[in-house]
């Protein structure tokens, strides 16, 4: 990964495209070595992150947002092909938000089917400090939003949802606090692309459906089924609806609305 990533930056600073073919192919390996070789783990020894496999994921997926980066920064000293690819940076940071999802699952499964006993909330933990890493790339770079920016926000969201199910068992307490701070996740990139600007009001728009969406599924996951879920839905949905005026975006007021009708359904089925 590291050779990779040396080789796409001496392709750019010596303007030997050339020396990029060799990069593109060393990643290559990377990526077949990561799923077919160093995924695979001891489960009588292993430990959650303190292990080679967790390692090599975690640096791999570094050099591969590193080259997106280099690539996206050059992206005019590109060849006509690579500019066929979308100047081919955008394959890189799918790549390198798979693999994020690739180890915490990987992670989240070894961990349920090793001997190990419950210890503490550290593989959430784990779970939720990888999640806010590649939710908060989009406020580390200054561009604007494209289309797979948005399919990868969605597609964590829902990874996060189905990887938090499989240590429902164990760490039911946890799960709640889990979902507040993913709403939190969201709720500032959200905040960061509103203040960049107009052009980034897609990425905003997604971000904060994501982020109301997890505060409102944490609510009764924290609070059981009471009548003070009922009630922090209520106050949930008035805060939106200040919030959609107050930000100018009447898409929250629908958020707000499908709250609403939530707290209708509870205070007639429920409370």
């Amino acid at each position: 990964a590291a050779e990779g990533t040396v080789l796409m930056w001496l392709s750019l600073r010596l303007r030997m495209p050339q020396l990029r073919v060799g990069s593109y192919l060393v990643f290559i390996a990377t990526a077949i070595r990561l799923m077919f070789f160093d995924t695979r783990v001891n489960l009588t020894t292993f430990t959650p992150l303190v292990n080679e496999r967790f390692l090599a994921f975690l640096v791999s997926i570094a050099t591969i947002y590193l080259a997106s980066y280099l690539l996206w920064r050059q992206r005019d000293a590109l060849l006509e092909w690579e500019e066929s690819l979308g100047s081919i940076y955008p394959i890189f940071l799918v790549v390198a938000n798979l693999f994020s999802l690739w180890i915490i699952g990987a992670e989240v499964i070894s961990y349920t089917l090793s001997p190990l006993t419950p210890q503490e909330g550290w593989p959430l933990a784990f779970l939720a400090i990888l999640a806010g890493a590649i939710t908060l790339y989009h406020v580390v770079w200054r561009r604007h939003d494209q289309g797979f920016d948005l399919a990868l926000l969605t597609l964590n969201a829902v990874f996060y949802f189905g990887i938090s199910g499989l240590v429902w068992g164990d760490f039911r307490a946890w799960i709640g606090s889990l979902y507040f701070l993913l709403a939190i996740f969201y709720g500032i990139l959200a905040y960061v692309a509103l203040r960049r600007g107009a052009e980034n009001i897609r990425l905003t728009l997604f971000a904060l459906v994501i982020a109301v969406v997890f505060f409102t599924v944490a609510i009764p996951v924290q609070l059981g089924d009471k009548a003070w879920t009922t009630i922090v839905w209520a106050a949930e949905g008035t805060i939106l609806v200040w919030l959609s005026f107050r930000s100018q975006l009447p898409q929250l007021r629908i958020c707000s609305y499908v709250v609403f009708s939530a707290v209708a359904v509870r205070l007639l089925f429920f409370d």
